[in-house]
C-alpha cells in the first residue's frame, strides 16, 4: 500500500526485518539510540480471554497476579512449558557513523518469558537508564559497559497484569512528565501492587520517582490507554480503546483522581452493561454520570502510539497538535490521526482533525531530538509474523534552520555543563523538551532562587515561567525549597498574577510545599478563568480544611454542572477535607446532604463514593459515615442524585446501604423513566435475598407502567431464587 502523508516531507525506511520484528512501541533517545519493543508470545503464552471462556470464572475472581498463575496451571498443566517457550525482548540500534540510519544492531535486552509475563509494551531510555513495562513489572535496566547490552536488570514494581483480559492490554506509555516523575498506564488487566494500590478491574495511569518510588495512582477507569502525552501547559492525554460493541474509542484527559468509568467486566456483558447503556463513552451530555470524567471526543479506531509536537523540526502546521497512531490490523485502514486541543471552558474540545499519515500500520511514533518524526510498521495484520519496519520523515526545509541543530546537539550534550545564565534563557526555548531539560538542570543545581525569580517575572513568556514553578514545586516536593513563610509568600504572588496558566500551575504545586494560605487558594474559585477554578479546587484537595467547605460549595453552585472538569474538582475538594479534617472539615461536608442546591449534593454523593473505594488507611475511619450520607441521599428529592446514590451503593457494594436500595422497589413506579435506577433496583432485591426482596421482585415484574424487558428481569431472577 502506498503511504499518504504531507508532500513537503521526505520519507525513509531506516530499519526492517530480519533487523526488526513484531515492534510493538520504540523510543528514541537523546544520543540517536532506538529501543524497541519486538514480542513472540502473542497468543503464544499472551492471552487472550475471548478464547478460554472455561476459565472466565476464575478469571473475574482474580485478585492477585499468583491468582491468575494458579488457575493457567490449573487448566494448562503443561503451562510452565509451552507459555515460556518464546520470549519478549528489546532490540537496540545505533547509528555509529552519523548518516541517519542504524548500522549497530544488538539485544539490549530479553528473556521475559515467565509464565506471568505479558507483552513488553513501553520502553524510554532517559539519563543513562532504561525502562521497560512487561506485566508483572516496571523494569529498570543499564548498560554499564556500553557494549549495547543490559547487564543490570532491576523490577522496581511488581503485580501488575492481575487478569488476561483482552490481548494488547499491557502496561505501556513511559513518560517523564513536567514534574520530573515518570509516568505510565497499563490495560484494564488491573494490578494489586500493595494495600493501598490496587484494582483488579480497571486500566490505569500511575506516576513515581525515577527510581520507582512513591507510586501514585493518577487516574482509573480506562480500557487501554496505549499511550501517554502532555501538552504544553503539563495537561495528560490519552487515547483509550472501544470494547467493539458499538462504542467508540475515547480521547481522554489524565486528571487527578480521574475515573472514566470502564471496568473489566463489563467486556464480558453482551451489551457491555452500563458503559452502553449509560452512554458512559459519549462526550459530555445531560445524562453523564457524575463519578465519570467523560472523554473529550471520540476519535479513532484503535488508539496505539501517542505524541505531542515539542515545538521544532516541522512547519507551523505541527504546532501545537497532538499525533495518534490508529492501528486497525489492516494498512488501508491506519495510519496517524492528528489535531489540537481547544480550550472550553476548564475542559476541551476537539479542531483542526485531520489523517496526515495514512495507509500505514502504525504502532508507535517518536519525535526525535534530530527534528525527525519517526514511525513503526506492524506491516500485515493482527498477529506477529516477525515481519517490521521504521520509518523516518523529514522536512528538509525545516532540517536547515539552526534551531533544529541547537535542540539535538543541546538534548545530546546534556545541559549540565551550560552556565547559568543559558539556563534562564534555555527555559523559554521553542522546544519543549529543551524547557524540560532546562528547568531539571536548575532542580538537580537546587537553583531555588533562579527558578523563583524566572516564576514571578512577567517579562519572561508563559511557558518558561511554568517551567520555573514546576521546578520549584520538584524543590518543594523533595523537600529542598525554603522555609515555610517563604514559601507560602512566593505561592501568594503568583496566585494575584494576571496569566491564567501561571495562576494554575502555582495552584497545581502548591500541595508540594510545607505550608499553603489555603484561604488565597480559595479566593481563586470565583476566578474568572475556569481552569484555574478546578485547579484551585484541586490544590484545596490536598491542603484544604473545613474553613474551605463554603468556597467549595459556592463554585459548585455557580457551576450548575456544567463543566465536568469544575465539578470533579470541587469533589475532590470536598473528599480530601474530610479525610484530613476529621473535625470541623467532616461536619461541615457532612452537613451538605441537606444543602438546597441539588449541584453540591451530587457533588457531596461522588466525594463519598471516593472514599468508600479509596484504599487509604485515613478513609477507614470515615467509611461508615460515608456510607450513610448516600444512604440518605436514597431519599433525595431529585432523581439524578437519587440514580447517582443508587450507582454507589450498588456498582461499590456499600453492603450497609444495600437493603434500602432494595427498598425503592416500593416506589418503583416513581422511577420509571430512569432504567438504570430501576436496574440497580432489582440487583440490590437480588443481592440482598430475603423473603420480602422476592416478595418485591414480585410486584416489579406485576407493574405495567415498567418496561417490558425490566418485568422479565425481575421474573428470572425469582427463577434463579433459590
Amino acid at each position: 500500500t502506498q503511504f499518504k502523508f504531507p508532500a513537503n516531507l521526505k520519507c525513509e525506511m531506516i530499519a526492517a526485518e530480519p533487523d526488526v520484528a513484531n515492534i510493538v512501541a520504540f523510543h528514541r533517545d537523546y544520543l540517536g539510540n532506538i529501543y524497541v519493543c519486538e514480542t513472540f508470545r502473542q497468543g503464544q503464552g499472551v492471552e487472550d480471554n475471548r478464547n478460554h471462556a472455561h476459565w472466565m470464572d476464575e478469571e473475574l475472581a482474580a485478585q492477585t497476579v499468583q491468582d491468575r498463575i494458579d488457575f493457567v496451571r490449573k487448566y494448562i498443566p503443561d503451562a510452565d512449558k509451552t507459555y515460556t517457550a518464546k520470549d519478549d525482548r528489546i532490540r537496540l540500534l545505533r547509528d555509529t557513523d552519523g548518516n541517519g540510519k542504524p548500522d549497530s544492531i544488538s539485544v539490549f535486552s530479553d528473556g521475559y518469558n515467565k509464565l506471568e509475563m505479558g507483552t513488553g509494551a513501553g520502553v524510554l531510555s532517559y539519563r543513562g537508564k532504561v525502562y521497560y513495562t512487561c506485566i508483572p513489572d516496571l523494569f529498570e535496566l543499564q548498560d554499564v559497559d556500553g557494549d549495547g547490552v543490559a547487564e543490570i536488570r532491576k523490577s522496581l514494581q511488581t503485580g501488575y497484569g492481575v487478569r488476561y483480559a483482552f490481548r494488547g492490554h499491557d502496561m505501556h506509555g513511559l513518560i517523564v512528565g513536567p514534574d520530573g516523575r515518570l509516568y505510565f498506564s497499563i490495560g484494564d488487566r488491573g494490578y494489586n501492587l500493595s494495600p493501598t494500590i490496587k484494582d483488579p478491574a480497571s486500566g490505569a495511569v500511575f506516576r513515581c520517582e525515577l527510581d520507582g518510588s512513591q507510586l501514585e495512582v493518577v487516574a482509573t477507569g480506562l480500557r487501554n490507554p496505549q499511550e501517554l502525552a502532555f501538552d504544553d501547559f503539563g495537561n495528560l492525554f490519552s487515547g483509550d480503546n472501544n470494547s467493539d460493541s458499538g462504542d467508540k474509542a475515547r480521547w481522554v484527559e489524565i486528571v487527578e483522581g480521574g475515573d472514566t468509568g470502564w471496568r473489566m467486566y463489563y467486556q464480558y456483558q453482551q451489551d457491555r452493561g452500563p458503559f452502553n447503556r449509560e452512554k458512559i463513552w459519549y462526550p459530555f451530555h445531560e445524562g453523564t454520570p457524575a463519578y465519570i470524567i467523560p472523554p473529550i471526543a471520540n476519535i479513532g479506531d484503535g488508539p496505539s502510539g501517542l505524541e505531542y509536537y515539542p515545538g521544532t523540526g516541522f512547519g507551523e502546521d505541527f504546532r501545537g497538535r497532538f499525533f495518534l497512531c490508529d492501528f486497525r490490523g489492516d494498512a488501508a485502514q491506519s495510519g496517524i490521526r492528528s489535531w489540537r486541543n481547544k480550550a472550553k471552558g476548564a475542559y476541551w474540545e476537539v479542531v483542526d482533525d485531520d489523517k496526515p499519515f495514512w495507509n500505514m500500520l502504525v504502532t508507535d511514533l517518536d519525535f526525535g531530538s534530530d527534528g525527525r518524526l519517526y514511525t513503526s510498521d506492524w506491516v500485515f495484520g493482527w498477529n506477529g509474523e516477525n515481519k517490521g519496519r521504521l520509518y523516518s520523515f523529514a522536512d528538509p526545509e525545516n532540517q536547515k534552520k539552526a534551531i533544529v541543530k541547537q535542540v539535538e546537539s543541546l538534548l545530546k550534550q546534556g545541559l549540565q555543563s551550560q552556565p547559568l545564565e543559558n539556563l534562564r534563557i534555555l527555559i523559554s526555548h521553542p522546544d519543549q523538551r529543551v524547557r524540560m531539560e532546562s528547568q531539571f538542570e536548575l532542580v538537580a543545581r537546587n537553583d531555588l532562587t533562579s527558578l523563583k525569580s524566572i516564576a514571578l517575572d512577567t517579562k519572561v513568556g508563559t511557558l518558561g515561567r511554568l517551567h520555573a514553578i514546576w521546578g520549584v514545586g520538584q524543590l518543594a516536593r523533595l523537600g529542598k525549597a525554603d522555609e515555610e513563610a517563604s514559601g507560602m509568600f512566593f505561592l501568594d504572588r503568583l496566585f494575584r498574577d494576571r496569566d491564567a496558566e501561571v495562576v494554575g500551575a502555582a495552584c497545581r504545586v502548591a500541595s508540594d510545599f510545607l505550608y499553603v494560605n489555603s484561604s488565597a487558594i480559595n479566593r481563586l474559585l470565583i476566578h474568572d478563568n475556569l481552569r484555574v477554578r478546578y485547579r484551585a479546587a484541586m490544590a484545596l484537595a490536598k491542603v484544604g480544611s473545613g474553613s474551605d467547605v463554603d468556597a467549595v460549595v459556592k463554585m459548585l453552585i455557580d457551576n450548575a454542572d456544567s463543566d465536568p472538569i469544575v465539578r470533579h474538582g470541587g469533589i475532590m475538594a470536598l473528599n480530601g477535607i474530610i479525610l484530613r479534617d476529621a473535625g470541623d472539615g467532616a461536619e461541615r461536608v457532612a452537613g451538605l446532604i441537606r444543602h438546597e442546591s441539588p449541584s453540591v449534593r451530587i457533588a457531596l454523593c461522588v466525594a463519598m463514593r471516593k472514599l468508600l473505594l479509596s484504599n487509604n488507611p485515613q478513609a477507614t475511619e470515615v467509611k461508615a459515615q460515608a456510607a450513610e450520607m448516600v444512604g440518605g441521599l436514597l431519599d433525595d428529592r431529585d432523581l439524578k442524585i437519587v440514580l447517582e446514590a443508587a450507582r454507589v451503593v450498588h456498582d461499590v457494594d456499600v453492603q450497609s446501604q444495600m437493603a434500602k436500595l432494595a427498598g425503592l422497589a416500593e416506589r418503583i413506579e416513581e422511577f420509571v423513566s430512569s432504567d438504570a435506577l430501576i436496574r440497580r433496583i432489582i440487583s440490590a432485591n437480588v443481592r440482598t435475598g430475603e423473603a420480602e426482596n422476592a416478595k418485591m421482585l414480585v410486584a416489579i415484574a406485576g407493574s405495567e407502567m415498567l418496561e417490558e424487558a425490566r418485568r422479565v428481569e425481575a421474573i428470572e431472577a425469582l427463577g434463579d431464587w433459590a
